[in-house]
Protein backbone atom coordinates (compact mmCIF):
# COMPACT_ATOMS: atom_id res chain seq x y z
CA UNK A 1 0.00 0.00 0.00
CA UNK A 2 3.02 2.18 0.89
CA UNK A 3 4.95 2.08 -2.64
CA UNK A 4 1.16 2.19 -4.28
CA UNK A 5 0.52 5.33 -2.45
CA UNK A 6 3.83 6.66 -3.31
CA UNK A 7 3.13 5.77 -6.57
CA UNK A 8 -0.01 7.54 -7.32
CA UNK A 9 1.77 10.85 -5.33
CA UNK A 10 4.48 10.81 -7.76
CA UNK A 11 2.38 10.85 -10.33
CA UNK A 12 0.10 13.61 -9.57
CA UNK A 13 3.38 15.94 -9.03
CA UNK A 14 3.05 15.75 -5.00
CA UNK A 15 6.38 15.73 -3.32
CA UNK A 16 7.91 15.04 0.10
CA UNK A 17 10.00 17.55 1.70
CA UNK A 18 13.26 16.55 2.94
CA UNK A 19 16.00 13.62 1.40
CA UNK A 20 18.82 13.02 3.52
CA UNK A 21 21.90 11.80 1.35
CA UNK A 22 25.33 10.62 3.94
CA UNK A 23 28.40 10.57 2.91
CA UNK A 24 30.15 7.55 4.37
CA UNK A 25 33.11 5.21 3.55
CA UNK A 26 34.64 1.13 4.05
CA UNK A 27 36.20 2.95 7.30
CA UNK A 28 33.16 4.53 8.88
CA UNK A 29 29.94 2.95 7.52
CA UNK A 30 29.87 0.22 10.42
CA UNK A 31 31.11 2.93 12.69
CA UNK A 32 29.74 6.56 12.34
CA UNK A 33 27.46 5.43 9.53
CA UNK A 34 25.52 3.29 11.59
CA UNK A 35 25.22 5.54 14.50
CA UNK A 36 24.18 7.96 12.09
CA UNK A 37 21.29 6.11 10.75
CA UNK A 38 20.48 5.13 14.29
CA UNK A 39 19.63 8.82 15.43
CA UNK A 40 18.17 10.21 12.42
CA UNK A 41 16.45 7.60 10.23
CA UNK A 42 13.88 7.37 12.65
CA UNK A 43 13.03 11.51 11.74
CA UNK A 44 13.09 11.58 8.25
CA UNK A 45 11.09 9.90 5.48
CA UNK A 46 14.66 8.83 3.13
CA UNK A 47 18.17 8.26 4.38
CA UNK A 48 20.41 6.88 1.84
CA UNK A 49 23.89 6.09 2.60
CA UNK A 50 26.65 7.03 -0.10
CA UNK A 51 30.16 5.15 -0.45
CA UNK A 52 32.46 4.60 -2.63
CA UNK A 53 33.32 1.20 -1.93
CA UNK A 54 31.46 -1.79 -2.37
CA UNK A 55 30.78 -3.56 0.58
CA UNK A 56 29.69 -7.49 0.61
CA UNK A 57 27.64 -6.74 4.05
CA UNK A 58 25.63 -3.50 4.19
CA UNK A 59 24.79 -3.06 8.07
CA UNK A 60 21.38 -3.59 8.72
CA UNK A 61 18.60 -1.39 8.15
CA UNK A 62 20.45 1.27 6.21
CA UNK A 63 20.31 1.64 2.49
CA UNK A 64 23.82 1.80 1.05
CA UNK A 65 24.47 3.38 -2.74
CA UNK A 66 28.01 2.05 -3.71
CA UNK A 67 29.75 3.82 -6.55
CA UNK A 68 32.46 1.23 -6.39
CA UNK A 69 35.58 4.17 -6.36
CA UNK A 70 36.81 5.48 -3.92
CA UNK A 71 37.82 9.13 -5.57
CA UNK A 72 36.09 11.51 -3.37
CA UNK A 73 35.35 14.21 -6.10
CA UNK A 74 34.05 11.30 -8.33
CA UNK A 75 31.70 10.13 -5.64
CA UNK A 76 30.67 13.66 -4.84
CA UNK A 77 29.69 13.63 -8.87
CA UNK A 78 27.66 10.11 -8.30
CA UNK A 79 26.63 11.11 -5.72
CA UNK A 80 25.03 14.09 -6.71
CA UNK A 81 24.24 12.22 -10.43
CA UNK A 82 21.96 9.23 -8.56
CA UNK A 83 20.23 11.89 -6.67
CA UNK A 84 18.60 13.62 -9.93
CA UNK A 85 18.40 10.21 -11.72
CA UNK A 86 16.45 8.40 -8.42
CA UNK A 87 15.09 11.24 -6.59
CA UNK A 88 14.59 14.50 -8.06
CA UNK A 89 11.01 14.26 -8.48
CA UNK A 90 10.05 13.11 -5.24
CA UNK A 91 11.50 15.38 -3.28
CA UNK A 92 11.56 19.37 -2.15
CA UNK A 93 14.92 19.30 -0.51
CA UNK A 94 18.01 17.57 0.03
CA UNK A 95 20.11 17.15 2.60
CA UNK A 96 23.47 16.19 2.72
CA UNK A 97 25.87 15.09 4.96
CA UNK A 98 29.12 13.58 6.13
CA UNK A 99 29.08 10.60 8.52
CA UNK A 100 31.35 12.45 11.47
CA UNK A 101 28.54 15.05 11.70
CA UNK A 102 25.20 14.67 14.28
CA UNK A 103 22.53 15.90 12.35
CA UNK A 104 19.41 17.20 15.16
CA UNK A 105 16.93 15.36 12.31
CA UNK A 106 13.78 17.61 13.61
CA UNK A 107 15.11 20.75 13.35
CA UNK A 108 16.81 20.04 10.13
CA UNK A 109 13.26 19.30 8.74
CA UNK A 110 11.40 21.94 10.62
CA UNK A 111 14.09 24.25 8.89
CA UNK A 112 12.71 23.13 5.26
CA UNK A 113 9.19 23.59 6.32
CA UNK A 114 9.65 27.26 6.37
CA UNK A 115 11.78 27.89 3.28
CA UNK A 116 9.93 28.09 0.23
CA UNK A 117 10.67 25.50 -2.54
CA UNK A 118 10.92 27.34 -5.38
CA UNK A 119 13.64 29.11 -4.45
CA UNK A 120 17.50 28.11 -5.90
CA UNK A 121 19.00 27.94 -2.72
CA UNK A 122 22.17 26.41 -1.25
CA UNK A 123 22.37 26.90 2.68
CA UNK A 124 25.11 25.63 5.11
CA UNK A 125 27.94 27.06 6.74
CA UNK A 126 29.99 29.04 3.86
CA UNK A 127 33.18 29.39 3.81
CA UNK A 128 36.24 30.91 1.54
CA UNK A 129 37.65 28.52 -0.69
CA UNK A 130 41.13 27.40 -0.24
CA UNK A 131 43.84 30.16 -1.68
CA UNK A 132 40.89 32.66 -2.06
CA UNK A 133 42.21 32.69 -5.94
CA UNK A 134 37.91 31.87 -6.33
CA UNK A 135 35.05 34.06 -5.61
CA UNK A 136 32.38 33.49 -3.66
CA UNK A 137 31.54 30.70 -0.66
CA UNK A 138 30.70 27.33 -1.20
CA UNK A 139 29.29 25.00 2.08
CA UNK A 140 31.90 23.20 4.43
CA UNK A 141 30.88 19.25 4.15
CA UNK A 142 31.84 19.36 7.80
CA UNK A 143 28.28 20.72 8.89
CA UNK A 144 26.41 19.49 6.05
CA UNK A 145 24.08 21.80 3.55
CA UNK A 146 20.46 21.87 1.95
CA UNK A 147 19.96 22.06 -1.80
CA UNK A 148 16.82 22.96 -3.11
CA UNK A 149 15.65 21.34 -5.92
CA UNK A 150 15.04 23.78 -8.22
CA UNK A 151 18.86 24.64 -7.84
CA UNK A 152 19.79 20.79 -8.41
CA UNK A 153 17.63 20.92 -11.59
CA UNK A 154 19.46 23.96 -13.07
CA UNK A 155 22.80 22.49 -11.91
CA UNK A 156 21.61 19.20 -13.62
CA UNK A 157 22.67 19.86 -17.27
CA UNK A 158 25.99 21.02 -16.03
CA UNK A 159 27.22 18.32 -13.85
CA UNK A 160 29.12 16.78 -16.67
CA UNK A 161 30.99 19.97 -17.25
CA UNK A 162 31.89 20.38 -13.79
CA UNK A 163 33.40 16.97 -13.52
CA UNK A 164 35.45 17.08 -16.78
CA UNK A 165 36.70 21.32 -16.00
CA UNK A 166 36.79 21.39 -12.28
CA UNK A 167 39.61 20.59 -10.22
CA UNK A 168 39.53 19.90 -6.49
CA UNK A 169 40.98 18.23 -4.05
CA UNK A 170 37.78 18.64 -1.53
CA UNK A 171 34.21 17.34 -2.76
CA UNK A 172 32.63 19.97 -0.98
CA UNK A 173 34.64 22.76 -2.66
CA UNK A 174 34.14 20.93 -5.66
CA UNK A 175 30.31 20.62 -5.40
CA UNK A 176 30.60 24.68 -4.63
CA UNK A 177 32.38 25.46 -7.22
CA UNK A 178 29.79 23.75 -9.64
CA UNK A 179 26.99 25.88 -7.96
CA UNK A 180 28.56 28.97 -8.64
CA UNK A 181 30.18 28.54 -11.85
CA UNK A 182 26.95 27.50 -13.30
CA UNK A 183 23.82 28.78 -11.48
CA UNK A 184 26.10 32.16 -9.40
CA UNK A 185 24.83 31.19 -6.13
CA UNK A 186 26.53 31.32 -3.52
CA UNK A 187 26.50 29.06 0.28
CA UNK A 188 24.12 31.19 2.58
CA UNK A 189 23.57 30.56 6.21
CA UNK A 190 20.67 32.50 6.54
CA UNK A 191 17.65 33.16 4.38
CA UNK A 192 14.14 35.28 5.20
CA UNK A 193 15.16 35.34 8.72
CA UNK A 194 15.86 31.37 8.94
CA UNK A 195 19.45 30.55 10.21
CA UNK A 196 21.29 27.48 9.48
CA UNK A 197 22.99 26.90 12.95
CA UNK A 198 25.78 24.68 13.50
CA UNK A 199 27.95 24.35 15.74
CA UNK A 200 31.92 23.30 15.73
CA UNK A 201 33.10 20.28 18.44
CA UNK A 202 35.88 20.41 20.33
CA UNK A 203 38.33 17.18 20.92
CA UNK A 204 36.76 15.50 23.64
CA UNK A 205 34.15 17.28 24.46
CA UNK A 206 31.72 16.41 26.22
CA UNK A 207 27.76 17.37 25.54
CA UNK A 208 26.62 17.58 28.83
CA UNK A 209 28.87 19.95 29.68
CA UNK A 210 28.58 22.47 26.93
CA UNK A 211 27.08 25.62 27.92
CA UNK A 212 27.72 27.70 24.54
CA UNK A 213 24.26 28.81 23.07
CA UNK A 214 25.40 27.70 19.53
CA UNK A 215 25.67 24.33 20.71
CA UNK A 216 22.05 24.27 21.74
CA UNK A 217 20.29 25.89 19.22
CA UNK A 218 22.89 23.44 16.74
CA UNK A 219 21.11 21.71 13.54
CA UNK A 220 24.49 20.07 13.14
CA UNK A 221 27.35 19.37 15.40
CA UNK A 222 30.76 18.03 14.14
CA UNK A 223 33.15 17.04 14.06
CA UNK A 224 32.16 13.31 15.91
CA UNK A 225 34.85 11.51 16.74
CA UNK A 226 33.52 8.33 17.20
CA UNK A 227 29.77 6.09 17.41
CA UNK A 228 29.45 6.93 21.64
CA UNK A 229 29.91 10.28 21.23
CA UNK A 230 27.22 11.05 18.16
CA UNK A 231 25.06 8.49 20.80
CA UNK A 232 25.73 11.33 23.60
CA UNK A 233 24.77 14.06 21.34
CA UNK A 234 21.62 12.87 20.46
CA UNK A 235 20.64 11.99 24.17
CA UNK A 236 21.85 15.64 24.90
CA UNK A 237 19.26 17.29 21.94
CA UNK A 238 16.63 14.89 22.38
CA UNK A 239 16.48 15.61 26.50
CA UNK A 240 16.39 19.34 25.08
CA UNK A 241 13.32 18.73 22.40
CA UNK A 242 11.65 16.95 25.16
CA UNK A 243 11.74 19.31 27.96
CA UNK A 244 10.15 21.54 25.52
CA UNK A 245 7.48 19.41 24.31
CA UNK A 246 7.02 19.29 28.26
CA UNK A 247 6.88 23.12 28.58
CA UNK A 248 4.29 23.60 25.61
CA UNK A 249 1.78 21.40 27.39
CA UNK A 250 2.35 23.01 31.07
CA UNK A 251 1.22 26.43 28.76
CA UNK A 252 -1.13 24.54 27.69
CA UNK A 253 -2.73 23.05 30.69
CA UNK A 254 -2.30 26.46 32.28
CA UNK A 255 -4.43 28.23 29.61
CA UNK A 256 -7.28 25.94 29.58
CA UNK A 257 -7.68 26.21 33.40
CA UNK A 258 -10.89 27.93 34.39
CA UNK A 259 -10.47 31.57 35.41
CA UNK A 260 -11.87 32.26 38.99
CA UNK A 261 -13.58 35.59 39.55
CA UNK A 262 -14.18 36.97 42.95
CA UNK A 263 -17.50 38.13 43.66
CA UNK A 264 -17.61 40.71 46.51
Amino acid sequence: MFFRAKYISTELGMRERLFAGVLTSKNTINTLGVAVNRTISHHLDTVVFFTGSRNRKVPHGMFVVSHGDERLIWNMFQTIRYVLDHYINEYDWFYFVQDDAYTEADRIRELVEHLSMDRELYMGSPEEFIGGEMEGKYCYGGFGYLLSRSLLLRLQIFLENCRNDILSSRPDEWLGRCIIDYTSNNCVSEYEGLEYHHYELGKNSDPSKEQNKKFKRALTVHPVSDPEQMYRLHRYFSEIELQKTYNEIAKLQVSRLPRVTNHL
